[in-house]
């Protein structure tokens, strides 16, 4: 054997030594917390020795040391670990694991005097003992008893060990039922501590009660009053106001059951400021109340142009709500009023004008989704929002004559599905893949198309790319007017035909072997898109998303003002009031007259849509 290879065989011999030894000490650190945690429930026994699994790969030998008297775990290396037992257990363990091991050598003798007794019985059969077999036949009988003697100490030891694992599994259930009562006992002071302090709320909220039930005096703490500037406590004084005019509201038939209301049983004052012609006017209303037979109730008469409990008529709300939407702040729209009308509103006045417009506002929000669902044909875009700091996402889909906005927490297929239910007809958007997930038929932008080649132009000066991009450019702009192979005017086979034509030069284009990096990424684009650039062909909709986008812009515009919503509840109210100002739009309808109409109309009716005209956009 040559130097090199003594050489290597001793250092393969070291390495196996010391991993051997690492092993080794690794089992011994974890040994104590191991067993300390699992105690005697975990060792096995496998017919001959009990066995406990110290780590993946070693497996210590559970033995009893004549020396010290204990129970000891034998490690792979021989090394003796002592293992720590509770008390109640220790004896047990060290006659159980001492009988044992005798009850082994003694069935190993058992096997041995067995063996030989056949044979002197096979012996004396054949005739081959003589004189001997007398001597034989009592050694035989000498064995046999001692064999019986041995059969029953093994009966007894197996008994023992028998009782021994019954004592051991009543052991594991006793542990399972403490820990259960302590569990028990745990969730009952709990309960308690629970009970205690509903008790003393109670006791707190109901003192004062008790004590008047048992006629004790007890010393009555006066209601927190807020002070008013200059003064100490005190109610603060009733806002005035000039009253420009006088109005009486009565009616006599139920606004919710139709039925014929009985004689005025009460009248109350109301005072709504709204603006009329231009001017701020404070108008007092006498409001009627009367019995009514159907509802079984008093009924009492809604004030023309005003929502229930709201100081300010539908016009002034209106146009807060209006002027706030289209990027006007909240000081400006103070101004605004203190300039014109001599009213100072406040901050939290403006916040719940512009929320309670909203709220009024939700019905025709549904029917504006109703209204774009019907149609064959949508463009969708989506920007980035943000809610309380986070990332949120501006979802819009355009119809042929309304809007519909929706502020999502994300991005995806989810998101598109909630936007558009069902929804069976051709959707028209950039390349995000969310909206293949809507709709039969996709329209993908050429415009989007038409940008990202010009700034990857701008980064590769690559010929292939070069041929690729004017290529793929003059089949997209080929495809745009009349001339250019599409005519509204034509017949349904003739658009098919135009179509197939687009399609075979395009795969034409694809089909070939690029080694340029962005061809081949426009390649994989266009063939996960191939079907989806020139459903306008056919279709009634635009090759670009253009509409979409402009669309969505006075969300972009208030995302460099204001930067987002700071709250989950209004960004709901710009959704619906953006989607009720974009479609009165569409609809060249104002908005301002729109929200208010729909604000004053009777409670229960539908809502209608403000209609189309000839020459809106």
């Amino acid at each position: 054997m040559t130097p090199q290879k003594k050489k290597r065989r001793k250092q393969q011999a070291q390495l196996a030594e010391d991993m051997t030894t690492g092993e080794v000490r690794k089992a011994i650190e974890n040994a104590k917390e191991l067993v300390d945690s699992i105690g005697h429930y975990a060792m096995k026994f496998d017919g001959t020795r009990y066995t406990v699994r110290l780590s993946k790969r070693t497996v210590g030998i559970v033995a009893y040391d004549a020396e010290s008297g204990e129970v000891v775990i034998v490690l792979p290396d021989k090394t003796r670990w002592q293992l720590d037992v509770p008390e109640r257990f220790r004896r047990n363990m060290l006659i159980h694991i001492k009988d044992t091991e005798d009850m082994f050598h003694k069935q190993a003798r058992l096997d041995e005097l067995e063996g030989l007794a056949g044979k002197i019985w096979e012996m004396a059969s054949a005739g081959r003992l003589g004189d001997a077999g007398v001597e034989l036949a009592r050694e035989n009988a000498r064995l046999s008893n001692m064999i019986r003697e041995m059969g029953d100490a093994l009966q007894e030891a197996a008994s023992l060990q028998n009782a021994f694992d019954a004592e051991r599994r009543k052991a594991v259930r006793s542990k399972k039922r403490a820990e259960g009562a302590e569990a028990d006992k745990k969730r009952a002071e709990e309960s308690l501590k629970k009970a205690d302090e509903e008790l003393a709320r109670t006791k707190s909220r109901n003192s004062r009660l008790a004590a008047a039930a048992n006629k004790i005096k007890t010393k009555k703490k006066k209601p927190y009053k807020k002070p008013i500037a200059g003064k100490k406590g005190g109610r603060r004084k009733p806002r005035t106001v000039e009253i420009t005019r006088r109005k009486k509201a009565d009616q006599t038939v139920c606004h919710k059951c139709d039925a014929v209301l009985g004689n005025v049983t009460e009248t109350r004052p109301r005072i709504i400021e709204d603006v009329a012609d231009g001017k701020w006017e404070v108008t007092r209303y006498e409001v009627a109340r009367r019995w009514c037979p159907g509802c079984k109730g008093q009924r009492t008469t809604p004030v023309q142009g005003a929502l229930p409990k709201q100081r300010f008529g539908n016009r002034v709300l209106g146009m807060i709500a209006f002027l706030k939407m289209i990027g006007v702040s909240f000081n400006k729209i103070r101004l605004i009023f203190l300039a014109f009308y001599n009213v100072n509103l406040s901050k939290k006045t403006l916040e719940e004008a512009v929320r309670t417009v909203s709220r009024s506002m939700e019905d025709m929000y549904a029917a504006i989704q109703k209204s774009i669902l019907k149609g064959g044909s949508v463009n969708g875009d989506e920007t980035s929002w943000y809610v309380m700091g986070v990332l949120w996402w501006v979802w819009i889909i355009v119809g042929k004559d309304a809007v519909w906005f929706s502020i999502q927490e994300g991005r995806g297929k989810k998101q598109a599905k909630k936007m558009l239910p069902n929804y069976s007809g051709t959707v028209g958007s950039d390349s995000l893949p969310a909206w293949n997930h809507v709709g039969a038929q996709h329209q993908k932008c050429h415009l989007h198309y038409s940008r990202d080649m010009t700034d990857t132009l701008n980064e590769n000066k690559g010929a292939e790319f070069r041929r690729f991009e004017k290529k793929l450019r003059q089949i997209l702009w080929e495809s745009h007017g009349p001339v250019r192979g599409r005519n509204p005017d034509d017949a349904l086979p003739a658009k098919k035909r135009k179509r197939r034509n687009l399609l075979r030069r395009l795969w034409y284009l694809m089909d070939k072997d690029y080694t340029d990096a962005d061809c081949k990424r426009y390649v994989k684009r266009l063939y996960r898109e191939f079907y989806h650039l020139f459903c306008f062909v056919i279709e009634d909709i635009d090759w670009h998303n253009n509409v979409s986008e402009s669309g969505i812009r006075p969300f972009t515009l208030l995302r460099k003002v204001m930067y987002g919503n700071r709250s989950e509840f209004d960004h709901e109210t710009y959704a619906i009031l953006h989607s009720v100002i974009g479609t009165c739009l569409k609809r060249g309808a104002n908005p301002l007259d729109c929200i208010v109409s729909t604000m004053s109309r009777k409670p229960g009716s539908p809502v209608e849509l403000p209609p189309a005209k000839a020459n809106a956009k």
